[in-house]
């Protein structure tokens, strides 16, 4: 017998609770130790500024997640550390604009992979957003890319306005009986609903009973799962024994979760089951094939893209269209410079008759409020986690070794007074139609700054919500503006960049309270 298992062997016949304690007590410490002076001193990221608690455990975001705000942080972090933040140990956030086509782009980004923060948003399967590999995206891009193409939505949007023409009674209604009106509801209500229309064949009636359906819910508490669940996705294995744990809150987001998947698997049934020929979302999912190899979407793919399209389009529109609200209504002069530019160009435009999309797009000024408010109030908030390559790679003047996690918010992006002008916390839409002035006195052309624009993110993997949004931001911001004189009613001071709570999609803390008086 080898004097190594003698001398266990010894130590385990006189070994008493005390002393096993002792020595387990000792062994820890030595191990925290270990790994506290290798995260402080000898990581590769080591010399990289942020909080103190961030280079030591994920539970640091993950809890700045939890409480809704990481965006706003982020925001904090980068003012306080610089262009380069620690947030994990093995984990940046950078807002140098140059990085952005380093790391997301089609061309020098194409190495930076998801990472798997991206997982917890998988429905049935991987989502065309959820996807990792790189060639399964392209193939799955290959049969939908079409389907969520503008030219497409204008030929839906004939379903978009039957869901905008309850959404002008409604208005018409509070104008007759002077009441004041949750606005940022009503959006929510209407983006659902035309989401609802395009993704599933038929809209959640929201907008006719003016009550929340469960869908708003379900879709916050999927939204809320993946945030927050892919701060940590190494713990995602476990979810699927949520109902076991007693961790109340993973046990409602879980089942919320389920709960949004048996809905979206009846709604695709009931839509695959019925004889139509109606042009929508689902309709296109249906009918799409791959360019290429000529196969379509079997059942669980139609389910997986459906669940994608209603949780992109549904959320981000919700809050894009009440911040763009609040920041018109909040400033005046804008409010009437874009109330002269719709009525002048709709002269003896009627309710029952309104403008269409291509008919509004054009508005110069329209436009450059839609697009001011998605720079400085971005419905998608969070950073988008990918990894370095194998080799590392320099991004942001900076070495990192492959595998460390990068990645980027548009929010600091959006501030930074280099690209947008000395006044980058200010909403003005002038700048999209004329320049902005740095801090250095230079001059910044509108074409400059869309360089760095990137509300929906950008490359091949640019959110398939885009044009639904932009569809729905023309269409009621200009009609509701067109037919209705609005005043705004909130009891705070309005803020430039309203506080919101975010879990992805960023939602403004306070609702647009407004009252409604019919043009006449």
């Amino acid at each position: 017998m080898s004097n190594a298992k003698i001398s266990l062997q010894a130590w385990l016949a006189g070994a008493t609770p005390p002393r096993v304690l002792v020595v387990s007590l000792a062994t820890s410490t030595t191990f925290l130790l270990a790994y506290f002076i290798y995260q402080r001193f000898f990581s590769p990221l080591a010399k990289v500024k942020g909080p103190f608690w961030a280079s030591l455990s994920p539970a640091w975001k993950l809890l700045k997640m939890m409480q809704g705000d990481f965006h706003e942080t982020i925001v904090d972090l980068h003012e306080e550390y610089g262009p380069i933040v620690r947030i994990a140990p093995n984990e940046v956030i950078i807002s140098d604009k140059n990085a952005i086509r380093k790391i997301y782009s089609t061309t020098q980004g194409r190495d930076f992979l998801k990472t798997d923060y991206y997982d917890p948003f998988t429905a049935f399967r991987p989502t065309i957003f959820g996807q990792r590999d790189p060639h399964l995206h392209a193939k799955r891009k290959r049969i939908v890319s079409h389907v969520d193409s503008m030219s497409a939505l204008q030929a839906m949007e004939t379903y978009v306005q039957s869901r905008l023409q309850i959404f002008l009674t409604k208005m018409r209604s509070f104008s007759l009986t002077g009441e004041t009106v949750n606005l940022s509801k009503w959006c929510h209500f209407f983006a659902f609903d035309v989401i609802g229309e395009l993704a599933f064949s038929e809209g959640f009636g929201m907008l006719e009973s003016g009550v929340e359906d469960e869908h708003i819910r379900l879709i916050e508490a999927q939204m809320e799962f993946g945030s927050t669940v892919g701060m940590v996705p190494f713990l995602l294995p476990l979810t699927k024994w949520a109902t076991f744990l007693p961790v109340p809150w993973l046990k409602s987001l879980q089942a919320g979760r389920e709960r949004l998947k048996e809905l979206t698997q009846s709604r695709v049934e009931r839509r695959r089951n019925k004889v139509s020929d109606r042009k929508d979302i689902l309709g296109r999912l249906i009918e799409a094939v791959d360019p290429v190899t000529g196969e379509k979407l079997d059942p669980i793919d139609l389910r997986t893209e459906a669940f994608s399209s209603i949780v992109a389009g549904s959320d981000s529109t919700s809050s894009a269209l009440s911040y763009t609200m609040h920041h018109i209504l909040t400033h005046p002069d804008v409010h009437r410079t874009l109330i002269s530019e719709l009525r002048s160009a709709f002269p003896s435009a009627s309710v029952s008759s309104p403008p269409t999309y291509a008919q509004l797009a054009p508005l110069p000024y329209l436009q450059a409020c839609i697009k001011e408010s998605l720079r400085l109030t971005p419905p998608a908030t969070i950073n988008l986690p990918r990894y370095v390559p194998p080799g590392g790679r320099v991004v942001a003047g900076t070495y990192f070794p492959g595998a460390i996690t990068v990645g980027m918010s548009c929010l600091p992006v959006h501030l930074d007074t280099e690209t947008f002008g000395v006044d980058a916390r200010a909403y003005r839409p002038e700048r999209w139609l004329d320049e902005a002035e740095t801090p250095g006195g230079e001059r910044v052309t509108p074409e400059e700054m869309m360089r760095y624009w990137i509300p929906f993110g950008m490359g091949s993997r640019t959110c398939i919500g885009k044009n639904v949004a932009m569809l729905e931001l023309v269409k009621l911001i200009g009609t509701l503006l067109l037919y209705f004189d609005v005043g705004v009613h909130n009891e705070k001071k309005p803020e430039e960049i309203p506080k919101s709570k975010s879990y992805f999609f960023a939602r403004m803390r306070d609702p647009v309270m407004v009252t409604f008086r019919e043009r006449q």
